[in-house]
């Protein structure tokens, strides 16, 4: 299928980096892949141990969608309130190339997304779509206040890496490294996130 073989070239191209990067697009990702019943691969998630919002890659009939969602329901917030994240999100559609935002799931989280043709894509057009999604979001959390959620948001996806590395083989003390040399966290908190993952659970103290 056309479409597992651009999955494969994007996934190859998320992992390919340099560890010390300033460039978040730059950096090497971890990427979870999707299979169906008959392991054919549907989709892709990638995680950047410095960025607190993963990436999901979709492929739809003749596009692949890039998305990432903000950890934002707009679905309980006040009139006033649901009105600037709809206007704000109403300009971001306006100015910005190529990305979107659209509501997802019940508690309508704003979703920022890419479609990007399959049939001419190029590791270029896949990272300048990287850079203007990152470039969508950090005007979303700079205009709604969101730096509190994004801090949260990192740790738990963290632990979801952490969770899936340990099932993976790696043992704390690679665990460990990983977090403090890779993603630059702090040692109390990794050594937090590592038991948590442990626990099977996403409860900890975010206070760092």
């Amino acid at each position: 299928m056309e479409s597992e073989g651009t999955l494969l070239k994007i996934k190859e191209w998320f992992e390919t980096g340099e560890e010390d990067s300033k460039d978040i697009v730059k950096s090497p990702w971890e990427v979870e892949v999707f299979r169906d019943e008959n392991e054919r691969i549907t989709g892709l998630r990638a995680i950047n141990p410095k960025f607190p919002i993963s990436f999901v890659v979709r492929p739809m009939q003749n596009s692949i969608r890039i998305s990432a969602t903000l950890p934002f329901e707009t679905a309980t917030l006040g009139l006033r309130e649901r009105v600037k994240a709809y206007r704000t999100a109403l300009i971001i559609n306006e100015r910005i190339e190529l990305v979107k935002v659209s509501l997802v799931g019940d508690e309508e989280e704003l979703n920022i997304c890419c479609d990007l043709d399959m049939r001419s894509l190029g590791e270029g057009e896949f990272d300048e779509a990287l850079s203007t999604i990152y470039a969508a979001i950090v005007t979303l959390v700079d205009r709604l206040g969101l730096e509190e959620e994004l801090k949260r948001e990192i740790l738990l996806t963290m632990t979801y890496l952490i969770s899936r590395k340990k099932e993976e083989g790696y043992t704390r003390k690679q665990l460990y490294e990983f977090l403090v040399k890779r993603a630059g966290m702090k040692e109390e908190m990794a050594s937090k996130i590592i038991e948590a993952a442990y626990r099977g659970s996403r409860e900890i103290d975010y206070a760092y």
